[in-house]
């Protein structure tokens, strides 16, 4: 089968239905760029860490991998903090109870 083939509403429902850390997938979300088997080592990972660190008592957040959804969440509230600090020195802020 060729891709001239494919009505386009079938095309649209294969691509709704690729797997999370495809390549299509990790171009539009990602958030979702790794695959349920490597999120799965990922969870697999930080529990053998919560352990290490209650079997040592150690105190404190243990490791924890880093994973994709994390780093773009980090990146959404940096910008967020950016936008926020450009608002407040460009005088464009009110008290909270201002606001309404």
């Amino acid at each position: 089968m060729r891709y001239d083939d494919v009505e386009a509403d079938e095309a649209v429902d294969l691509i709704a239905t690729l797997p999370r850390g495809s390549a299509y997938v990790r171009a539009v979300r990602p958030d979702l760029a790794w695959s349920e088997q490597r999120e799965g080592i990922a969870d697999l990972q930080d529990t053998v860490w919560q352990v290490a660190y209650a079997l040592r008592g150690v105190t404190g957040d243990p490791y924890h991998v880093t994973r994709p959804a994390d780093v773009v969440a980090r990146r959404e509230a940096s910008a967020k903090a950016g936008s926020v600090r450009q608002a407040i020195e460009g005088g464009e802020w009110a008290l909270m109870e201002e606001m309404g």
